[in-house]
């Protein structure tokens, strides 16, 4: 019998409990006063895997279990205290849903064991309480960890595209980056990334039929005006470990008009196992999070691929404008990214549904085309 996600979690949990006991003596017992004991879990971990490491013993199956494991307890401690319950995203990732919102207690462990972060337990529980109780004050509620609200923004088959949250975000960020030229004494907006994505998938369980794919397949169907780049050199290299990366940059004859896509870039990295896909998709995610200024929308759907997300840059130097969009295949990955001018006399909301809309267009041709 298939065992559901909660009882999956539960037993993912325990084995902690077991860990905790048998490595530092330590009782966890799912109150929030074990939070200590688990963060000296964390840091007996990391400190394992570092040795791992250095004698070239760490696997990304050892980071996964572990993952899971922890961030399994970690989300068992929250639902008891808080309510909800665990539903799974794949084969190996599980999330937690609270009053509709969903928290990805494994995912925050998976970024706390493979970076140096300060992005504390306490810190994560207490942005969680922020999340659920947005208009009460948190300091006599129950920490627990973050994750916002996901906001399923999906692309159909029609090629229809709307990222509410990521436009909204991305004018802000216009606007404020803007009111910093424009005023010196103006205060800088912070970027506003979602922390760890909550739609990322820790490395799902392998398949036996792998995709291969060559440059040649992304210059079909392509719109109208573009040519492959005289000015950028395409790569095509093999790394030791047999994943295979290569670009294809691309010129828009067409484009005469502030807004209309520049160039656009496709990288495609076609890894030797999808598991190995996955965990280099997610550890992607997590160094577009540290970013300052982008908006990462980790929450998008895209019809053909596994894993999808967005990721706007606002205006650098000259009011260039980048978007682009990742997802992953099966073990491929793949990258699409539009460039554009931005200009100030524009609206705001039009120029960012049709530069959205523009690199949408072109990254579904990518997926397809890896297909």
């Amino acid at each position: 019998m298939t065992k559901d996600a909660n009882s999956e979690i539960l037993i993912a949990s325990e084995l902690t409990v077991g860990a905790a006991k048998k490595e530092l003596d330590k009782t966890l017992d799912y109150s929030m006063d074990s939070s200590k004991d688990l963060e000296a879990l964390i840091q007996h971990v990391k400190s394992h895997f570092l040795n791992l490491k250095r004698e070239g013993k760490l696997t990304e199956q050892t980071i996964q279990r572990a993952s899971v494991s922890i961030g399994a307890y970690l989300g068992e401690v929250i639902r008891r205290h808080q309510g909800g319950t665990w539903i799974a995203k794949n084969p190996i990732m599980k999330v937690l849903v609270i009053s509709g919102q969903e928290f990805s207690p494994i995912l925050y462990i998976f970024q706390r064991l493979t970076k140096d972060s300060d992005y504390s337990l306490e810190n994560y529980w207490s942005d969680i309480n922020q999340k659920l109780y947005p208009q009460e004050k948190t300091e006599n509620k129950l920490p627990v960890p973050e994750t916002p609200k996901k906001t399923t923004n999906s692309l159909t088959a029609n090629r229809g595209l709307i990222i509410g949250g990521l436009i909204g975000i991305a004018v802000l960020c216009i606007i404020g980056i803007l009111g910093i030229t424009m005023y010196s004494n103006a205060t800088r907006i912070p970027p506003t990334i979602t922390p760890p994505p909550t739609a990322t998938r820790i490395p799902a369980t392998s398949t036996p039929s792998l995709i291969t794919t060559e440059p040649i397949n992304y210059l079909q169907n392509l719109p109208s005006g573009y040519v492959v780049s005289d000015s950028i050199k395409s790569r095509d290299v093999t790394l030791d470990d047999g994943t295979r990366v290569f670009d294809i940059a691309l010129t828009n004859k067409q484009a005469l008009n502030h807004g209309d896509l520049t160039s656009v870039q496709y990288f495609i990295t076609i890894y030797p196992s999808e598991s190995k896909a996955v965990s280099e998709y997610y550890k992607y995610l997590i160094g577009l999070e540290g970013q300052e200024n982008g908006v990462l929308d980790s929450e998008i759907g895209i019809e053909g691929a596994d894993d999808s997300a967005a990721y706007f840059s606002p205006p650098q130097g000259d009011n260039v404008v980048a978007m682009q969009y990742t997802s992953r295949v099966k073990n491929v990955m793949v990258t699409t990214v539009g460039l554009t001018i931005y200009d100030p006399q524009m609206d705001s909301d039009s120029f960012l549904n049709g530069l959205i809309a523009d690199v949408a267009v072109l990254h579904i041709l990518g997926i397809d085309n890896t297909h």
